[in-house]
């Protein structure tokens, strides 16, 4: 399949992904400040962990011009980009202190049961799978926070997090420095491996691991978020 081929067939993964009951529970549980410092909390551990994985797949990859592309994804996510000078576990730390969290709690935080397998799942894939479907199913949940490919359906996970937050908390969107990065930062980083796709997944049975790998993140995603969604529940 060509880039544009790709980017439709995972595109209609992605939407249907969206409309799932698990994707929709996650905004739809009304946001205070104890469920926004779980949320936060949560995502401080997802990204740790993606930042691993990553690597991981870095390792698992034999292509010269592929890690390049990692490399560059993993700079713009660690050490700096047109959104933060720290890297975004930055742009976590300053929106977990307009809930009250500390640097402490931060560094403490532990994943929930959940979101632990989820990475579990996540690492396998990253290590001991093809490449292909690694990488596939780690890319997959940034086109989540495509506004464009998702306007129909109340937007990118971002810009539904923002409108959550500003209704149940009163934030401004510059209270909300992750999110609000996340809302144009993963469009990017979504397309960033189609040409990869399009030059490496050239075989039938190629194109099946790609997809495949995706699918199966997709279902991590929504495994983790159920876990946050009934978690917050739990919460004042």
């Amino acid at each position: 399949m060509k880039a544009s081929e790709w980017r439709q067939c995972l595109g209609e993964l992605v939407r249907e992904g969206a409309r799932t009951y698990e994707e929709n529970h996650y905004y739809e549980v009304p946001m205070t400040i104890p469920r926004a410092k779980l949320m936060i909390l949560q995502q401080i551990c997802f990204v740790r962990g993606r930042r691993r994985c990553w690597l991981w797949l870095l390792s698992n990859c034999p292509e010269l011009s592929v890690r390049r592309f990692i490399l560059q994804h993993e700079y713009e996510e660690a050490v700096k980009d047109e959104f933060s000078e720290k890297g975004h576990l930055d742009l976590l730390d300053r929106q977990a202190q307009a809930v009250g969290l500390t640097q402490e709690d931060c560094v403490k935080a532990e994943p929930l049961f959940t979101t632990q397998l989820s990475f579990y799942g996540w690492a396998w894939l990253s290590k001991e799978t093809n490449w292909l479907k690694g990488l596939a199913a780690l890319n997959i949940t940034e086109w989540f926070n495509d506004n464009r490919l998702l306007a129909d359906v109340g937007g990118g996970a971002s810009a539904r997090r923002i409108k959550q937050w500003s209704e149940g908390l009163g934030f401004t969107i510059e209270q909300m420095p992750n999110f609000k990065a996340h809302n144009k930062a993963d469009e990017a980083h979504g397309e960033l491996f189609l040409r990869v796709f399009e030059e490496f997944a050239s075989r039938p049975e190629e194109e099946q691991l790609v997809i495949n790998g995706a699918k199966e993140g997709i279902r991590l995603h929504m495994f983790t978020r159920e876990g946050i969604a009934q978690a917050m529940e739990k919460l004042n």
